[in-house]
């Protein structure tokens, strides 16, 4: 049984994965630059106001702003583990491929 066209599939679907996990960093950039930071690692809320912190310099958001900013932030953590792993397994399907 030939194998190839497996880990072919394989190799496609986790290249998939690294890409959306690359545009997800891209557009948590975009976001970031934007702001002027993320409401995840150097946010605050006070008194109904919603402030982004970045390189000391605070500016105020909407509160859907702030939340945006939290929620992209939050699923740029997952996405970096996903991103490595698929990295290592791309990698490896096409060291086992080889053999």
């Amino acid at each position: 049984m030939d194998r190839n066209p497996v880990f072919k599939l394989l190799s496609l679907l986790l290249m998939i994965i690294v890409g959306a996990c690359v545009l997800n960093f891209i557009v948590y950039l975009a976001g970031t630059i934007v702001l002027g930071g993320d409401a995840l690692n150097h946010g605050s809320v006070s008194n109904g106001h919603f402030y982004i912190k970045s390189h000391g310099r605070t500016k105020e958001v909407t509160e859907g702003l702030f939340e945006y900013s939290r929620s992209q932030a939050s699923t740029l953590k997952i996405t970096q583990s996903i991103f490595v792993a698929a990295c290592i397994g791309t990698l490896l399907i096409r060291v086992y491929a080889k053999k």
